[in-house]
Order: C-alpha cells, then structure tokens, then sequence
C-alpha cells in the first residue's frame, strides 16, 4: 500500500477477519446423532481429512492403513474438496482394502453395519462434521493448492494438522503451531508420526485442541475494529445516507 503512494496514516492493521468467523456450535446430543447417521461406532477415535485433492487421498489412506494396525477401530471420514470426485476417492479407499461407503448412501444401510471409511459427497457438512474428529487435516496443503481454513478445526477445540502449502492460511497456520494447537507435516511418515503423537494420548488431544480454541479466542475483533474505523472515516450519517439494498 505504501509502494503505491497511500499514506501511513491512512492504513491500520485490524488484524485477520477469518478470527471472526461464525461459531459452529455443535452439542453432545447432536455429536451422538451425526455418529450414528454416519455409522460411527462409540467407541472408536475419529480422523478426518478435509478438503482434500488429488494426490492428498492416497497419503491419507496410505497413513490409515498403518494406523489402524494400532488402532483398529479407527474411523476416517474422507471429504474431498470437491464431492464431484466422491465417486474416483471411494474407488482409491476399496482399491486400498478399506470398508467405504458414500455419505449418501448410509441411509440404506442397516444400523449395524459399521462402516470403517466414509466419503464425504455433500455440501455444507464439514465445518460441522469436525466437532466429532478426535484430529483432523486440512488438505490444498501436501500438494501445491495453498491450503484450506484450519480455523474450522480450531473451532472445535481439535488439534490441526497440515502439510507445508498454507500460502493462504499462513499467519493462522503459523499462530496454531507456536501455540502447539496444529503441526506441520511435510510428507506421510510425519503425518503417519503426528496422528499417532495425538492418538495414542488422549489427554495430549485435548490439550491441542484448546491451544487451537484460544487461538482463536485471542485473535477476535478484527471485525468490529474494521467497523469502528469505517464508521470514523465516513461518518454514522454517511451509513444512514446510503441505499446499499
């Protein structure tokens, strides 16, 4: 900005508006019930991976298969970032050897079939869906996409993982790391290492989890101060003179 003539005393640093995102607020009841829409056993430990792309799928999978060595009863729930590919992700987990269903296709199955991987087609569900990750990664990150939002994970007080492509998340990605609420993974052994860091101890979860949370929690008000300077610039009448309809 100021390469291009504007003035010091003309810009402000208000801070990151993606702090200020809308809470998803997901309570235990509704936790039980999304488990049992997507054939989740109770006892098992949970590991999404979101929006992820093409490349991502078969390290993830690659990492599963030797996690559920550990953990048997380990559920991964796929989510590409665009469901057109639910089709070509389901085929990679049974060509790997996994139980897979399509989110859509649970509602006909009975309810005590337990399935072990499920693929996400749907729009809109994610940001809810990782109230229910024991850890979750966010894909556009082990291939050169630029990342996807990690604070959907924070949200829920999960801990994050990442690969090392965050150009368009880098600040936040960078703030969870320091406050040990997400790690970077360069490759599946660091990946397949983080999960099993965070599997193997509960407690350490939950511990990562709320140093994700309060990332977020320190970093509110972006928003407001966005506003209060706005307003100071142009007057609360110059709002009231506008038809923005």
């Amino acid at each position: 900005m100021v390469r291009l003539g504007i003035s010091l005393q003309k810009i402000y640093r208000i801070g990151n508006l993606k702090f200020d995102q809308e809470d998803v607020q997901v309570g235990e009841k509704e936790t039980g019930e999304l488990r049992h829409i997507l054939h989740i056993p109770a006892e098992s430990k949970v590991f999404i991976a979101g929006s992820t792309h093409a490349g991502e799928e078969k390290i993830i999978l690659s990492a599963y298969g030797k996690l559920i060595l550990t953990y048997p009863d380990l559920f991964l729930l796929l989510a590409p970032r665009n469901p057109g590919r639910a089709d070509e992700v389901k085929r990679l987990a049974q060509s790997a050897g996994f139980d897979t269903y399509k989110r859509t296709e649970l509602p006909g199955l009975p309810e005590n079939n337990k399935a072990q991987l499920v693929v996400l087609d749907t729009l809109g569900e994610l940001s809810k869906l990782y109230a229910l990750a024991t850890v979750a990664f966010v894909g556009g990150s082990l291939v050169p996409e630029r990342g996807h939002n990690v604070l959907e994970v924070a949200a829920h007080a999960r801990p994050a993982l990442f690969g090392p492509h965050i150009e368009d998340f880098k600040e936040v990605a960078t703030a969870l790391i320091k406050r040990g609420g997400g790690y970077m993974v360069n490759n599946e052994d660091e990946l397949v290492a983080a999960l099993r860091l965070i599997l193997a101890d509960s407690s350490q979860a939950q511990k990562a989890g709320g140093m994700a949370f309060q990332v977020i929690e320190e970093n509110r008000g972006a928003v407001s101060r966005a506003v209060d300077l706005i307003s100071e610039s142009i007057g609360e009448q110059g709002f009231a003179g506008r038809n923005y309809s």
